[in-house]
């Protein structure tokens, strides 16, 4: 039986995940919290109505793992639709949530009847509660917080108002946290503040991000298929112009852009998402410099004075290769598994683009050797639950690696279904052949129709090795 109230409690209501740094991860517990209540709630037999909210309070009866504080918000989510708690954890402290420093634990902003606790409805004058918390200059002092009694609502920290304003491009956490401390604790509140002579925000914000600010709606409307195909066909006459190979026009039209991210998997999205790919650029040595060049010949439509979000990000191929080779073990001591995850070592652009129209656009272009082309597809079409899902089969039922660049076995690290692009060449050495994928006994196993002379050429290919049935890109969309 999972202790839940301990495991709602474990993060200590701190969005503390990556906080210092890429090597550090430890857990929001909010985000446990949802994610353990939505999964009983979908294994009960029947839906949850407002007649059920008294045996919603049992946590040990009816609702199993669920504890007294969840309760509390189910009560309220199926009386009302909503909770506070959830409201306020989406959006920082707004629909009568709680607020409180990441660090310090300071309650920065609650409302008038906040009571201090979970799912605690007390009577008679209003409390003073003192909790242990730490200035901002680190010190171990005592913050005393006077509240009233009254509705149920909890404390929460900065995430949902840091996912917020991150979602602006340009603003990095230390920003966010700034304009938290300050008092702005969404893009909205940002833009108001920020358009006022007197806001606090000009003090905190670049001249670069500022820009962000003022072109925020644009940033945030959705990408029309127009505009994509827009990007597209621009990308592409840029990555024609740059004559990568030479007067050879037949070579030089052979460019691929491909829109990737959730406009392939659906005609909605954020953003647009493009891999660009040529037969002839196998390799990553034939990727230097590449797209330095196409982006320049992408002349003023993509952004690079205006604001901070111009990110290139270049040669760090044999990072990813470093880490497949890695047998190592991790700090708990566990074997690793080489290099995993949503992220890759592409080069690759992070930017805005201007349309023809004048409206901005986020846009990310990742150059792709054509040899990992099918992988790199499946990792940027997403989405990002779904890849989860697909790694995590191949690591757990057929001891295989996926990642954006190819398919490894844990046991060898050897790349299944394609000659590997791990440096040996440039050594003077011969690579590795092809290695057969494996089946869920570990042992070594090819699918119909595959053998040590076939290589890797698409998406399908990839399912195939893995055993498992082959998804259309729209197909392939997973709430998180």
């Amino acid at each position: 039986r999972i202790d839940a109230t301990r495991l709602e409690l474990q993060g200590g209501g701190m969005r503390r995940q990556h906080e210092f740094g890429p090597g550090r991860q430890t857990l929001n517990e909010k985000e446990l919290q949802y994610a353990v209540a939505a999964s009983v709630l979908r294994a009960l037999p029947a839906r949850l109505k407002t007649e059920s909210h008294e045996w919603i309070a049992d946590p040990g009866g009816v609702v199993p793992y669920l504890g007294a504080g969840t309760c509390a918000q189910l009560r309220q989510m199926v009386a009302t639709g909503t909770c506070d708690q959830l409201d306020a954890l989406r959006a920082g402290a707004e629909g009568g949530g709680v607020l409180t420093h990441v660090r310090s634990g300071k309650v920065r902003s609650a409302p008038a009847d906040f009571d201090g606790g979970f799912g605690s409805i007390a009577t008679g004058p209003p409390p003073t509660k003192t909790r242990h918390g730490h200035e901002d200059g680190g010190g171990g002092g005592m913050v005393t917080v006077t509240v009233a009694s009254g509705a149920l609502v909890g404390k929460i920290d900065e995430a949902g108002a840091m996912r917020d304003l991150r979602r602006l491009p340009s603003i990095g956490e230390i920003t966010a946290k700034a304009l938290i401390e300050a008092g702005v604790k969404s893009v909205h509140e940002l833009k108001l503040d920020h358009s006022s002579p007197r806001g606090v925000s000009r003090s905190i914000l670049t001249e670069k991000q500022s820009r962000c600010v003022a072109i925020s709606d644009d940033l945030f409307s959705e990408v029309t298929a127009s505009e994509v195909e827009e990007m597209r066909a621009r990308l592409l006459a840029a990555a024609q112009s740059i004559r990568v190979f030479g007067d050879d026009d037949d070579k030089n039209s052979a460019w691929e852009v491909v829109n990737v991210g959730g406009g392939r998997r659906s005609d909605a999205s954020h953003d647009a998402d493009f891999v660009v790919s040529h037969p002839l650029l196998v390799r990553n040595s034939d990727m230097d410099d590449v797209l330095t060049r196409l982006i320049g010949a992408m002349g003023d439509s993509i952004l690079r004075e205006d604001t901070d979000f111009h990110m290139l990000s270049i040669g760090r191929l044999k990072e990813y290769w470093r880490g497949v080779k890695d047998t190592g073990k991790n700090k708990k001591g566990d074997p690793k598994h080489g290099f995993q995850g949503n992220n890759d070592c592409y080069d690759k652009l992070y930017g805005i683009y201007r349309t023809a129209n004048g409206a901005h656009r986020r846009i990310d272009v990742v150059l792709v050797p054509r040899c990992m082309l099918p992988f790199a597809l499946i990792g940027w079409t997403g989405s990002k639950q779904y890849n989860r899902f697909l790694r995590r089969f191949a690591i757990d039922e057929r001891g295989l690696i996926l990642t954006s660049h190819g398919l490894h076995r844990t046991r060898d690290r050897r790349t299944v279904g394609q000659t590997p692009d791990d440096g040996s060449l440039e050594l003077g050495l011969a690579p590795e052949p092809p290695a057969p994928s494996l089946n869920a006994n570990g042992a070594d196993w090819w699918p119909p129709g595959w053998d040590a002379g076939r290589q890797i050429e698409c998406e399908r290919d990839v399912f195939e090795l893995l055993g498992v049935p082959y998804k259309e890109p729209c197909e392939r969309d997973c709430p998180s």
